[in-house]
Formats: structure tokens, C-alpha cells, sequence
């Protein structure tokens, strides 16, 4: 995979640990995921019990095994999420916009 930093910021600790857990599924323990990141197995351990989350740099790793190991699956995971932001930005302009239809003809408020 290209470059996959650019939307590590924006993937929720929910779905982090989803991904972990589709990793786990595929490589067949949390042993394994942690050799394969080279981080402790107590470190997947918490993102599995929701105590921590996969940080940035973890998770750009994982994204990069995900659509190895199942792109299908992978994607669609990263996709629900990210439609999220889509769906805010979405609501975010539907109210600019009836905020400025609600407030054309009103000049811009100051009085001079």
C-alpha cells in the first residue's frame, strides 16, 4: 500500500482495535500480530481489552498487513469508518447552508 498516513489520523480507536482483531483472526494469534509489529503481546493485549489503541504508526503496519491478508475485509472495515467523517462533513455544510439562507437579506450586522 502507498501511503497510508495521511488517514491514520482519522481511524477510530474502535476500528484500530477492529483491525487488530481481523489480523489476529488471520494470522492466527495476538501473538503473532505483536511479533509481526514488533511490539509486546501485553501491547495487543490492551487494544483487545480497549484499555490502549493502536497508535499511528502501528496502525499505518496494520493497515498494510489488513490488505494483504484480506483486502475485501479490510477495506470495507476502513470504508465504515471513513464514511463517517464523510457523513459530518456532509451535516456541516447543510447547516452552513441554512445558516446563510437563514441570514441573507440581513445585511452583516453591524451598524455603522
Amino acid at each position: 500500500m502507498e501511503d497510508n498516513n495521511g488517514i491514520c489520523e482519522h481511524v477510530s480507536r474502535a476500528t484500530r482495535v477492529e483491525l487488530a482483531s481481523l489480523l489476529i483472526d488471520k494470522i492466527g494469534s495476538s501473538t503473532g500480530l505483536a511479533a509481526s509489529l514488533g511490539i509486546t503481546e501485553m501491547a495487543v493485549r490492551k487494544w483487545m481489552l480497549r484499555l490502549t489503541h493502536p497508535s499511528n504508526a502501528n496502525l499505518h503496519k496494520m493497515i498494510e498487513m489488513a490488505f494483504e491478508l484480506d483486502a475485501t475485509r479490510a477495506s470495507e472495515i476502513l470504508k465504515e469508518d471513513l464514511s463517517k467523517h464523510q457523513t459530518s462533513f456532509t451535516c456541516m455544510e447543510r447547516l452552513k447552508n441554512a445558516f446563510s439562507r437563514s441570514n441573507d437579506g440581513q445585511g452583516s450586522g453591524a451598524k455603522g
